[in-house]
């Protein structure tokens, strides 16, 4: 009788334990350019909970799969890491003669690549344990012209790189073992924004078309399996960020219109229009939560971001940020795995006492 009601005592203290475990929670980090900060937004409650200064001209962010770290992409020729647990750069990774454009990350959350608008016509990749260049990744110039390196985004198996090449019209295939360019794909005027399907098998770029060129205001489909557009979209007003929802069944595009931006929502079976959504001003970003029942869209001419039910195709709330927020990357953070039950140290005391107790009472039995 007397263990049992031990026993009972350990459920009870390991039911209170749990019961005070934190709820796990996300958020959408939102790249200000205009102010060199990151608007910190709960999507749980849809404010801005915190702001982090980070370096000149933020342009992009990445939250690391795991969910411990953000990138950001600074023009000014750096990345800054911020911590997730304390919302603070904890990191400044410095690239001389550098201008910093988009930033994507590989599913283990190791490895970093960012894609270098200037001179060096680069994408630069980074170990995410050390903050340490670890590669420089030169790209195809063509008839002179740099590639201009925009929208980043990496496989879903962590084996490929995909970059939107803006002023060369191609996208740019990096095999992450060797860090070196595979090949490089034709695609349409002014690629700019870029994402893939969650089964790794198509790409899609946002062709904006501020470039000479044809197919301008598209989105090039392309099948990674042969590496070639097997199609494009047509439809699109000066199109810039894509987003694929979790089950790869749609296609968000960001319409960046100054004054009435708008997205587009694209079933990818047959590619017909959904839906179109008013936003605001130039929209500039789509980051969509990871069960993808909301996608946060940044407005850079408005100052603000739209957030939106995908279930109704409708903007539910607009949230002020800084100014001349945008990001291509993944910016929405995934929800933290949920917590593992812990013992509270006063719970622990007493499971410890109980141990002993239950062992003194089976040792006087056996003498007994």
């Amino acid at each position: 009788m007397k263990i049992s009601a031990y026993f009972v005592w350990i459920i009870i203290a390991l039911a209170g334990s749990a019961a005070s475990l934190p709820a796990s929670a996300q958020y959408a980090y939102v790249p200000n350019a205009g102010s060199g900060t990151v608007s910190v937004i709960s999507t749980a409650t849809n404010t801005v909970t915190g702001t982090v200064t980070v370096g000149g001209a933020p342009n992009s962010a990445t939250v690391t799969p795991d969910g411990s770290k953000v990138y950001i992409a600074n023009l000014n020729g750096s990345i800054s890491v911020i911590s997730t647990a304390t919302n603070t750069v904890i990191a400044t990774i410095p690239i001389a003669g550098s201008q910093l454009f988009n930033v994507a990350v590989t599913p283990d959350s190791r490895t970093v690549y960012v894609t270098d608008d200037s001179s060096n016509n680069a994408v630069w990749a980074i170990a995410t344990a050390t903050n340490a260049v670890t590669a420089m990744i030169s790209l195809t110039a063509t008839a002179g012209l740099n590639a201009q390196p925009d929208g980043i985004v990496v496989a879903p198996n962590g084996s490929t790189v995909y970059v939107a090449d803006f002023e060369v019209n191609a996208v740019s295939v990096i095999n992450t073992a060797t860090n070196t360019v595979t090949v490089t794909i034709p695609v349409g005027n002014g690629p700019t924004g870029i994402a893939i399907s969650p089964n790794g098998t198509t790409v899609y770029v946002a062709n904006i078309g501020e470039n000479i060129g044809s197919n301008a205001n598209t989105l090039s489909v392309i099948a990674t399996a042969s590496n070639t557009v097997t199609s494009y979209l047509p439809g699109f007003n000066l199109p810039n960020a894509v987003a694929v929802s979790p089950d790869g069944s749609t296609l968000f595009v960001t319409n960046d219109i100054v004054g009435n931006g708008t997205v587009s929502v694209i079933a990818t079976a047959g590619y017909t229009l959904n839906a179109t959504i008013p936003v605001a001003s130039e929209p500039s970003g789509a980051g969509l939560t990871r069960n993808g029942s909301t996608l946060y869209v940044p407005n850079l001419g408005s100052g603000n971001v739209s957030v939106i039910d995908t279930a109704t195709n409708t903007v539910t709330t607009t949230v002020t940020v800084g100014s001349s927020p945008g990001s291509l990357g993944a910016f929405v953070e995934s929800p933290a795995p949920a917590a593992v039950p812990s013992l509270s140290p006063w719970s622990a005391m007493l499971f410890g006492a109980i141990l002993i107790a239950a062992g003194m009472i089976f040792a006087r039995r056996r003498t007994a």
